[in-house]
């Protein structure tokens, strides 16, 4: 019987068996190759650590390799005749097996150090005000716009200890953006990226962003903010224009070193980064008066806080969190009637903040109104269910009203809510008192002596 001719589709699925390693190993090897290139236009950072860690990785294998493989050879052995003995012998000599392993000891006590210095570094900066200052997409050579910058910030803030300036030579790009300075200042752990870029035409485009890529760190400012400044080409060319740029950044950066030091409860020193601030900025924000009030309060100066939520409110009229705070310094001092108008702009602002309801509740409770004290904290209580705080003064508003019952439920629902919320057991112990329950009245002192420490 004649052979039977081959089967030419086997013949092409063996053909593309073959090829089929070959051909996708160069494909990879070709994304590999045009990944990495993408990379570095967009992130040369990175692909310098990626290219460090694997030289760093292939010099740590080579010195291994000199430092402790051995070589194996077989040779005839005595005794019994025929059989074989296999020899271990180091693959390279004692003098360069000691100058590998020395080297090895070397790097992984730079890797342990350089951890160590980076953690600490990283540490550091984390009680810090970083700020990072890209290169200026523009003629920088000609018009020195950031160096000027650069020149007033470290001017300014060269002995201050809390705040690091830092200067790097990567241009961020308008195709890059506001993502990729954002990307930029978390791998510099910093809090604000400047960047920016102008055309000196006759009438200059100039675009600066200031980003917060930790929002969570700075939040009164924006994740991302810009500034167009109108300007001359005259005043570009005579410096002026530069001068100015600086001193705005330079307030700006008072400010939020302000705000970590009033976020440390460092309100003297806040309130001298306020003050400068202030000084530098032509047109003055009313965050700045409105965070200088907040620690004017704190270290007791009641008066210069009021004057600076003047301020704020004279500069936005619809800046609620002024009037707010305004409102409850009125009452601290006894102004009820003051206090009583600022929480009624708050509440026009925002009809549902619950805050505002529930101090002007306490204000009119202040002044003896207990029904309309009840008709705001009702309120209140009906933004949020759960305000302890709310339940609290109506059930003391209900008892001096006489109405003991609805004093107790209230009383109720605040421990319900915060079982250790001491004054609810102390006002219902005197309802209780008042209705002769005296075994009921007695547990509620008990429990608050045990919560506060002290006697009723």
């Amino acid at each position: 019987m004649p052979d039977k001719p081959p089967d030419s589709n086997n013949g092409l699925l063996e053909l593309l068996k073959k090829l089929w390693l070959p051909v996708a190993g160069f494909i990879g090897a070709v994304t590999l190759v045009y990944n990495f290139y993408q990379l570095w236009l967009g992130d040369q950072t990175t692909v310098t650590y990626v290219t460090a860690g694997a030289g760093l990785i292939v010099l740590v294998f080579v010195l291994w390799w000199v430092g402790f493989s051995n070589r194996k050879t077989t040779r005839d052995a005595v005794w019994p005749i025929g059989a074989n003995v296999t020899d271990v012998s180091p693959r390279y000599g004692l003098r360069y097996q000691r100058y590998a392993r020395i080297f090895l000891v070397v790097i992984f006590i730079g890797i342990i150090s350089g951890g160590w210095l980076l953690s600490t570094h990283r540490q550091e900066l984390k009680d810090k005000l970083v700020v990072l200052i890209a290169a200026f997409e523009g003629p920088e050579d000609v018009y020195g716009l950031r160096n000027e910058i650069i020149e007033n910030l470290n001017s300014d803030f060269s002995d201050d200890e809390g705040i690091e300036i830092v200067v790097i030579d990567d241009v961020i790009a308008l195709t890059q953006g506001s993502d990729y300075a954002r990307k930029l200042g978390k791998r510099y752990m910093a809090d604000i990226v400047i960047w920016a870029w102008y055309r000196p035409t006759e009438n200059p485009n100039i675009t600066i962003h200031i980003e917060n890529p930790t929002q969570e760190n700075i939040l009164s400012l924006e994740e991302g903010h810009i500034f167009r400044p109108a300007t001359t080409l005259a005043e570009l060319e005579s410096f002026t224009f530069q001068q100015y740029a600086g001193y705005e950044i330079s307030a700006l950066i008072s400010f939020l070193t302000g705000l970590i030091d009033y976020s440390n409860k460092d309100y003297e020193t806040a309130i001298e980064c306020f003050d400068k601030a202030l000084e530098n900025m032509s047109v003055p924000s009313p965050y700045i008066y409105y965070y200088r009030g907040n620690a004017n309060y704190w270290v007791k100066n009641i008066q210069r806080a009021i004057q600076d939520y003047d301020k704020s409110i004279q500069i936005n009229p619809q800046f609620a969190e002024a009037y707010f705070n305004r409102g409850a310094t009125y009452s601290d001092l006894g102004d009820y009637q003051s206090a009583i108008q600022d929480f009624d702009k708050v509440i026009q602002i925002n009809p549902q903040d619950a805050e505002a309801y529930y101090n002007r509740g306490t204000t009119y409770a202040n002044l003896g109104d207990y029904q309309r004290a009840i008709q705001d904290v009702d309120k209140a209580i009906q933004i949020n269910p759960q305000f302890a705080e709310a339940y609290l003064t109506r059930g003391v508003s209900y008892a001096y009203l006489g109405d003991y019952q609805h004093a107790i439920q209230d009383f109720d629902k605040v421990i319900q809510i915060n079982p250790q919320f001491a004054e609810a057991y102390y006002n219902r112990g005197i309802v209780y008192q008042r209705l002769g329950k005296t075994a009921e009245a007695e547990a509620d002192f008990k429990k608050y002596e045990e919560l506060t420490g002290q006697k009723p």
